[in-house]
């Protein structure tokens, strides 16, 4: 058997089969696999798949509960300090802040940008003892690498990946 076929039970996975063999791939957060375009979409834009799948049951805030929120607004994630949302028009899509940075919730309500972990009340040890500076100097090397040609460096990376629960108010 051969070709590319969906996953009968997640959307955003999707199998390779060559010469009878099947490997699997899953699409990048946020994403789902789009079996007409045979290609990763946005999770809302794919017909088959329900966005609550893809977004981990996060929802949007509704219609006005956000003050300052425009045409689109940003959501930490609950969980992941490097992971956010954004809700266009009340549906939600999976971002990530480049490695070495993590979300941090902006001012207004609705707004946030990836900033150094040391700036982040509650993510500041995120990446653990890893020597940032080298795993941007490798990226920048890596980017370098593959613009004139050469190969990608690899970089393997052991983050903690737990965003602190928030504090109780009472």
């Amino acid at each position: 058997m051969y070709g590319i076929f969906p996953d009968a039970a997640k959307c955003d996975v999707f199998w390779n089969c060559w010469n009878g063999e099947a490997s699997r791939y899953q699409c990048s957060p946020g994403l789902a696999y789009d079996r007409d375009a045979r290609v990763c979409m946005w999770a809302d834009q794919v017909p088959e798949c329900k966005n609550e799948e893809v977004a981990n049951g996060f929802a949007c805030p509704a219609a006005g509960e956000i003050s300052n929120a425009g045409s689109f607004s940003r959501h930490a994630h609950p969980e992941d300090c490097r992971k956010y949302y954004i809700c266009l028009e009340g549906v939600a899509r999976e971002y990530g802040c480049p490695i070495g940075t993590v979300f941090k919730i902006g001012d207004a309500d609705g707004t946030g940008n990836c900033e150094d972990p040391e700036d982040v009340p509650g993510c500041e040890d995120y990446y653990g003892d890893l020597d940032l500076k080298s795993i941007r100097k490798s990226e920048l090397l890596a980017g370098l690498a593959l613009q004139s040609g050469g190969a990608p460096a690899s970089t393997k990376a052991n983050v903690k990946s737990n965003r602190p629960a928030p504090k109780d108010s009472n």
